[in-house]
């Protein structure tokens, strides 16, 4: 088909599943927001959105996504991130 997507939402838990899409995302130009981690937090007013990994703490599948990404040619500094700051 020749439409163009105008934002992917990705909520895949899976580390390797939500890398590729993030990946292919990145290099076709698609605007991508992410949900990372949020399992087990109750406060919603420590809801965050971040652009790009650099500054998520707290955050498991940010760590597993910046190990992933330090062997990838991608940038990630352009995708939205959604994650809570709460300490676990």
């Amino acid at each position: 088909s020749s439409e163009r997507l105008s934002l992917v939402v990705d909520c895949i838990d899976d580390v390797n599943t939500k890398a590729d899409l993030l990946s292919y995302c990145v290099l076709k130009g698609i605007p991508v927001i992410s949900a990372l981690g949020s399992g087990a937090k109750n406060d919603p007013t420590q809801f965050c959105v971040a652009q790009g990994l650099r500054d998520i703490e707290n955050d498991p599948l940010a760590t597993k996504l910046r190990k992933i990404f330090s062997m990838r040619d991608v940038d990630l500094s352009q995708v939205s991130f959604v994650y809570s700051s709460q300490k676990p």
